[in-house]
């Protein structure tokens, strides 16, 4: 299967739009924390020999050990290389088998992480792949799916979005174990600056938006402890915009502007942005403000 500058494809082979590949400053990234994390349980386990008092840290170990793990898989993941084709997608890596779809049998699609990942879904409802804003011109890749398959992006009929509760729970219980350590163990004026992050950090997350529905008149948002309803005439627009951040990748997000000119910003919905700007769009088309691909 040779690309053909000229844009033929020789007989019996499709033809090769694009490849994209993760960066080279990505997988140095993980190689660097898989190292970081080895020289972590190196020297745990070499004060685990030398001082048997200390016998009882053995838990850190362990849990590094864990963490290893998981970076020599992140490693493997990120040897993925997408092939796009012009009937087909192609997704080959270490622990994935080489595997291809059609665009024509892709069922539907749903992004997370902000917009950061896509994930495409086969006609079955199975996922098939997922495709990371870390990869090579991830915009351009949107953009040839997006022109091939433009219904993709356009209707579905969900108007409630939740936020995911994973990512706020992390969140939250990050902020709580700053605190009890803090608590635990301060000492000195660095451990109360990191104890009034934690407390901060807490509070963001605990009083972030947890869910969105769109009415006909209104956008309900719901908090922990509250629900607040805004009026349809008391709306600017949404906006939809994204960024390519270095080592992460491209993040897209969308902002509810209010008449008064407050800013609301979505979080990173369960059932993905896609869907809750295709929902905006059907029902609120004039206050669309789109600047994606």
């Amino acid at each position: 299967m040779q690309y053909d500058p000229s844009g033929n494809s020789t007989p019996g082979s499709p033809l090769i739009i694009s490849t994209h590949r993760y960066t080279v400053w990505v997988r140095l990234g993980a190689w660097v924390y898989l190292l970081f994390i080895a020289g972590a349980i190196s020297i745990w386990v070499s004060v685990w020999y030398e001082l048997p008092e200390t016998r009882e840290l053995v838990a850190p170990v362990i849990m590094l050990s864990g963490w290893c793990v998981y970076a020599a898989y992140r490693i493997a993941r990120l040897s993925l290389t997408v092939t796009l084709y012009d009937k087909s997608i192609e997704m080959d890596s270490w622990i994935h088998r080489r595997s291809r779809i059609d665009y024509e049998d892709i069922g539907a699609i749903s992004d997370d992480r902000g917009g950061n990942t896509l994930r495409v879904f086969d006609k079955t409802g199975s996922m098939w792949g997922k495709l990371d804003g870390r990869l090579t011109d991830y915009e351009g890749l949107l953009s040839a799916i997006r022109r091939r398959r433009p219904d993709l992006w356009k209707s579905t009929s969900l108007r409630h979005f939740s936020a995911r509760r994973l990512a706020v729970a992390i969140g939250a219980g990050g902020g709580l174990v700053l605190i009890l350590t803090v608590l635990e163990f301060a000492a000195d004026f660095g451990m109360w600056i990191i104890l009034i992050a934690g407390v901060l950090w807490t509070i963001y997350e605990l009083t972030r938006i947890m869910s969105v529905k769109i009415e006909p008149h209104c956008v309900i948002i719901g908090y922990r402890t509250r629900t607040k309803i805004i009026e349809r005439a008391d709306i600017r627009c949404f906006e939809f915009d994204r960024k390519r951040v270095r080592f992460y990748g491209v993040t897209h997000w969308a902002i509810m502007v209010t008449n008064s000119g407050k800013k609301l910003r979505m979080p990173d919905f369960k059932e993905g942005l896609i869907a809750f700007r295709a929902a905006i769009k059907e029902t609120w088309p004039d206050k669309v403000v789109d600047r994606t691909p």
